[in-house]
């Protein structure tokens, strides 16, 4: 949805053996950018009440859902 809507998308390679890596295998070869690490520029630049209102509206959506934690993973 990222994409379609212009903005950057990154994904972090998996190991090839897991079927949970596919998703991020597909977001790289459909022109996802590589990321190796977890640090330094992949900070999106949002302020935090942006990212917030966005996962809100993508949870109203039910495209997602909030796990705990404030972890969030996409609706199957």
């Amino acid at each position: 949805m990222a994409a379609d809507n212009g903005r950057q998308v990154f994904a972090a390679p998996g190991r090839i053996d897991p079927p949970r890596s596919k998703g991020c295998h597909d977001l790289i070869k459909n022109g996802a950018k590589l990321r190796e690490s977890a640090g330094g520029p992949r900070r999106s630049g949002l302020a935090p009440s942006a990212v917030s209102v966005a996962l809100l509206g993508l949870e109203m959506k039910r495209l997602i859902r909030q796990l705990a934690g404030k972890l969030f993973v996409k609706n199957t």
